[in-house]
C-alpha cells in the first residue's frame, strides 16, 4: 500500500512542480498580453478558443478518459494496446479533419448565429484548425497517461508549451511591436504545432502504436467511451459556457479580465490534477483487481494532501491577490474578487478529491454523466441570471456552485458504492489553522508600509513558516509526515 502512494506522491510532485513552472510561464504570457494588447484583444481571443472547444467534443468521443483505463489494465496484451492507441488517434483525428471542413464550409453561418460581431470573423476562421490540435494533444496525453508516462507529458505539454508561447509573444511584442490578436494566433499554433511532433515522435520511440488495428478490443473501447462521450462533452461545455456568455452578454475585455482570474484561480486545481493524471490507471488497476482496501487508503490520504495545499494557497490569495492583479492596471483590478469566488468552488473540489476520476475507473461513467448533465443546467440557469445582474462576478459565483455541486455529486456516487470518505478530526485543525495563519498574516501585511516586492518576500515566507510549522506539528500524523519523507527520497 506505502508503495502506490509512493508512487502516487512521488510523480505527482513531478507534475505538479512541472505545472508549477508551466502555469508561472503562462501566467507571464498574460501579464505581457494584459500591459501591451490589453484585455478586450484578449478577451476576443479567448472567447474564440472557448466557442471552438465545443467542437473538439465529439472528435475526442470519450476516448480521452477511456483509453486511460484500457490501457492501465493488466489483463490486456501490449499487442491489444497498441492497438487501442492507434485507433483512439486515428479515429479523432478523422472526426477533427470532418468539424474543421464543416466549419469552414458553413463559417459564414456559424459566425452569424453563435459569434458576437465585437470579435472579428477572421479571427474565427484563422482559429478553426486549432480544434485539431487540442483534440490529438489531448488524446497523446491520454495515452501516455495509461502507460504511466509522466515525465514526457510534464516535459512537453507542461514546460515546452509554455515556453514556446511566452518566448514567441515576447519576441513579437517587445520585438516587432506587434500587438493585435495574430500574435495570440501565430503562439498558440507555433507551440501546440510543435508539442503535437514532439509527441507524436515520443510514442513512436517509446513503440505505443502500431499499424493495423483489431476491431474486437475497439468495439470494447467505442462502448466503454460512450458514456464518458457525454459527461466529458457536458464538462467541456461547462467549462467553457461561462467565458461564452459573458462574451455575448457583456465585453470582450469582461471575458479577458475574467479569464485572468479563473487563469489564477487554477493554481488551486494543480495539486488535484497532478494526482489525478497518475491515480487513473492506479485506480483503474486496483479496482479490477479488486484491490478495494488500498484504493480507499490512498483516496483517504491523497485527499488530505490536497486540502491541506489547497487551502495554504487559497490563504495565500486572500493576502496577495489584490495588489498582485493591480500591477496590470486599472482595467484588470476586477480580477482580483472574481479570484477569490472562483477559489471557493476550487475549496470543495479538493475537500471531495479524486471522486470524478474513481466513479470514471470503477465502473461510475454514468453517474458522473447524471452529475455533470444537472451541474451543466445549473451553471447555465445561474449565468442566464447573474451575469445580467453583476457582471462577471456573477459568472464566477454562477462556476463555482456549480463545480461544488457537481463534486459534491460525484462523492455522494462514490460513497454508496464505497462506503469511504476523507475527513477525521484533522480536518478541523488543518482548517483552524490556515484561517489563524491568514487571518494574521493579512493584518500585519495591511499595517506595514514598505516595499511591495519586499512585502510579499516578507509576508509570504511568514504565512508558509507558520502554517508549516502548525501543520507537522499539529495537523499530520507520523504516517503522513514518514510518506513525505519517502516521497522527498
Amino acid at each position: 500500500m506505502q508503495d502506490e502512494i509512493r508512487e502516487i506522491g512521488s510523480k505527482s510532485a513531478v507534475v505538479f512542480v512541472g505545472r508549477i513552472l508551466g502555469k508561472t510561464l503562462e501566467l507571464l504570457s498574460i501579464v505581457i498580453i494584459g500591459y501591451f494588447l490589453g484585455a478586450s484583444t484578449y478577451g476576443s481571443y479567448v472567447f474564440m478558443i472557448s466557442f471552438l472547444a465545443f467542437f473538439t467534443i465529439i472528435p475526442k468521443f470519450g476516448m480521452d478518459t477511456g483509453i486511460v483505463s484500457f490501457l492501465s489494465r493488466g489483463h490486456i496484451d501490449q499487442s491489444d494496446k497498441k492497438s487501442l492507441a492507434t485507433f483512439s488517434l486515428v479515429l479523432s483525428s478523422l472526426l477533427s479533419l470532418f468539424f474543421i471542413l464543416l466549419l469552414y464550409l458553413f463559417k459564414d453561418f456559424f459566425y452569424k448565429i453563435f459569434v458576437p460581431t465585437s470579435v472579428d470573423m477572421n479571427l474565427f476562421v484563422v482559429l478553426i484548425p486549432s480544434i485539431y490540435f487540442f483534440t490529438l494533444n489531448q488524446i497523446i496525453v491520454s495515452i501516455l497517461r495509461g502507460y504511466k508516462k509522466v515525465v514526457e507529458k510534464v516535459i512537453l505539454v507542461d514546460l515546452v508549451s509554455p515556453i514556446i508561447k511566452l518566448c514567441s509573444i515576447a519576441i513579437i511584442v517587445l520585438v516587432f511591436k506587434i500587438s493585435d490578436y495574430s500574435v495570440l494566433v501565430f503562439s498558440y499554433y507555433l507551440s501546440s504545432g510543435i508539442v503535437f511532433i514532439l509527441l507524436v515522435l515520443r510514442l513512436k520511440h517509446l513503440d505505443l502504436i502500431r499499424l493495423g488495428v483489431k476491431n474486437s478490443i475497439n468495439k470494447k473501447l467505442i462502448q466503454y467511451s460512450m458514456p464518458l462521450l457525454f459527461a466529458n462533452s457536458i464538462m467541456i461545455i461547462n467549462t467553457n459556457i461561462d467565458k461564452y456568455m459573458i462574451g455575448v452578454l457583456l465585453t470582450n475585455a469582461d471575458v479577458g479580465v475574467y479569464k485572468l482570474a479563473m487563469q489564477f484561480s487554477l493554481i488551486l486545481s494543480l495539486a488535484l490534477v497532478s494526482a489525478n493524471s497518475i491515480m487513473s490507471p492506479i485506480i483503474s488497476s486496483l479496482y479490477h483487481d479488486n484491490k478495494l482496501v488500498k484504493l480507499k487508503h490512498i483516496y483517504k490520504t491523497i485527499t488530505k494532501w490536497i486540502v491541506v495545499f489547497n487551502l495554504t494557497v487559497f490563504g495565500g490569495m486572500v493576502v496577495f491577490a489584490s495588489d498582485l492583479v493591480a500591477l496590470l492596471g486599472a482595467e484588470w483590478t476586477l480580477a482580483s474578487k472574481v479570484l477569490i469566488i472562483a477559489c471557493l468552488g476550487q475549496i470543495v473540489n479538493s475537500f471531495v478529491g479524486a471522486v470524478t476520476i474513481i466513479n470514471n475507473m470503477t465502473g461510475n461513467q454514468k453517474k458522473v454523466l447524471i452529475s455533470s448533465s444537472i451541474t451543466l443546467l445549473i451553471n447555465i440557469i445561474l449565468n442566464i441570471i447573474l451575469i445580467p445582474m453583476f457582471g462577471i462576478i456573477g459568472a464566477a459565483f454562477a462556476t463555482s456552485i456549480s463545480i461544488a455541486f457537481r463534486n459534491i455529486m460525484n462523492f455522494i456516487f462514490m460513497y454508496k458504492k464505497f462506503k469511504i470518505h476523507p475527513y477525521d478530526k484533522s480536518y478541523f485543525k488543518i482548517i483552524t489553522i490556515i484561517t489563524l495563519a491568514t487571518a494574521f498574516t493579512f493584518l500585519m501585511y495591511q499595517i506595514t508600509n514598505i516595499d511591495l516586492l519586499l512585502k510579499y518576500i516578507l509576508f509570504g515566507s511568514l504565512y508558509l513558516f507558520v502554517v508549516g510549522l502548525f501543520m507537522f506539528k499539529f495537523a499530520l500524523t507520523k504516517e503522513e509526515i514518514e510518506y513525505i519523507k519517502n516521497i522527498r527520497k
